[in-house]
């Protein structure tokens, strides 16, 4: 009997399981710092803004992997592997830490928790020149008129009443699915303000009840978003109202709700820039036409 090859399977499966073992340990560890990250914003809710500015950079990014760039270089501004670094002419500096975050693709990494790693522009040798900053639309009238069009049928914006928004620009108002809007109001305050109301008619749908101040800091969120999409830089972010506390959140509760955040603006940001398209494009026809 040949010992050697008898031994081979055992081997394999082995080492199969060492790998796993290790894979396993990694995945924790990144686990543990996306919690830890967490709990940090939990008990200091005010560095909510940090959380929202790094999700601003990299919108298509979880909620986990945002919390893993906080936690480990909250200064990145763009991502990219190892490989498509050096294929672009700018290879990574030795001796640069990779940044871990849990890979979703798995072409790259095998599993939605598997831990894959990048590296920022900072780590490399020289970098590419970095693109301009997003550039506001041609028209911001245009980019109103779609944000307007581009609310779902159920939450309309309707009406003007300034006697309703004495203290506000806009308000989302669950008993009627409706937003309101005060007049004279400067563009890029209504496109904010009007943000905020349609993802609290995103958060409330489908509730017989809306808890509106327990929302109001996940709609500015989601406002500054989209400000920061559509190339807006709102004066006002820097005041907006984030809760000094989150009495009776969880960590579990606070990721779900920044999880919220997220797909409320991918929603709304879908829907606008299919409007904006659409309008767009109509501007375009007549003037051609003219």
């Amino acid at each position: 009997m040949n010992v050697e090859t008898e031994m081979q399977p055992v081997r394999a499966a082995s080492a199969g399981r060492e790998y796993m073992t290790r894979k396993r340990t990694v995945r924790d560890r990144f686990w543990s710092l996306a919690g830890e990250v967490l709990q940090t914003l939990l008990a200091e809710p005010q560095k909510l803004e940090n959380y929202f500015r790094m999700q601003a950079i990299f919108p298509e990014c979880t909620v986990n992997n945002v919390l893993l760039l906080l936690g480990q270089c909250p200064e990145a501004s763009e991502l990219k592997t190892y490989d498509e670094w050096k294929r672009i002419g700018s290879p990574v500096r030795r001796g640069e830490k990779g940044i871990g975050l849990f890979c979703t693709d798995r072409a790259r990494a095998g599993s939605g928790r598997d831990v894959g790693y990048y590296f920022d522009r900072s780590q490399v040798l020289s970098p590419p020149r970095k693109a301009p900053p997003l550039q506001k639309p041609v028209s911001d009238r245009i980019l109103l008129e779609a944000l307007l069009e581009s609310a779902v049928p159920e939450i309309l914006p309707v009406g003007i009443d300034s006697e309703i928004l004495e203290a506000g620009m806009a308000e989302y108002v669950h008993e009627e699915k409706s937003i309101h809007i005060a007049e004279g109001i400067a563009e890029e305050d209504l496109f904010h303000a009007l943000t905020a109301e349609l993802a609290h008619g995103e958060f409330a749908a489908g509730q017989e009840a809306y808890d509106r101040p327990a929302h109001l800091w996940m709609a500015e969120g989601c406002a500054f978003l989209m400000d920061r999409h559509c190339g807006f830089l709102y004066p006002g972010f820097q005041q907006w109202s984030l809760p000094e506390s989150l009495p009776g959140i969880t960590a579990q509760e606070l990721r779900h709700r920044l999880a919220a955040v997220r797909a409320a603006f991918l929603v709304l940001r879908g829907r606008l820039e299919t409007a904006y398209r659409h309008r767009a494009g109509k501007e375009a026809g007549e003037e051609d036409r003219e």
